[in-house]
């Protein structure tokens, strides 16, 4: 992965594979870069969370290994950030993250519109809400909701976002 987005694309994925009617993803620097994650999905059990942070654990049947959410936590702790993940089975998981993204291993950051666009025309998304500093982007309440995604509707979304988060001191580097 390159980019940070990319990193929250493939965590964000783990929502989706959990069937989550809706997903809450929250940015805001305050001294570190602090992420919030919150789903309603299927949750996981104790055993599978003491497992999350590490490569070898997957709870994919087509490959052994785990990617996002152990390489999330490796590069939490090599930008002096932190990792902790809580999560109920039949209610959902939250994963709150953070990471000193002025430190030389922290990835380029990449574009959150382009991110919300995957995620929008992703069939698997429901419901999405991006909290970006005091920036909120809900999907539903932004009337891109309907269930015949389009590219135009996706390239529309992404200039709406722009255009609110940039009012919300983001700048895409």
């Amino acid at each position: 992965m390159t980019k940070f987005t990319d990193y929250l694309y493939d965590i964000l994925q783990n929502s989706i594979e959990a069937k989550a009617e809706h997903i809450k993803l929250s940015l805001k620097r305050n001294g570190l870069l602090r992420v919030l994650i919150e789903d309603d999905g299927i949750g996981m059990d104790k055993d599978t969370l003491l497992k999350v942070r590490t490569f070898s654990y997957s709870s994919r049947r087509k490959r052994n290994v785990g990617l996002g959410l152990s390489l999330i936590h490796d590069l939490s702790t090599s930008t002096n950030g932190y990792f902790n993940i809580d999560s109920t089975l039949g209610v959902g998981t939250t994963l709150s993250i953070g990471f000193d993204d002025k430190h030389i291993d922290f990835p380029e950051f990449g574009s959150l519109e382009a991110l919300l666009g995957d995620l929008y025309i992703h069939q698997g998304v429901k419901n999405f809400t991006l909290m970006y500093e005091d920036v909120l982007l809900d999907f539903k309440a932004l009337g891109f909701d309907d269930e015949s995604k389009t590219m135009s509707q996706k390239k529309k979304l992404e200039q709406v976002a722009k255009a609110l988060l940039t009012r919300g001191g983001y700048e895409n580097n």
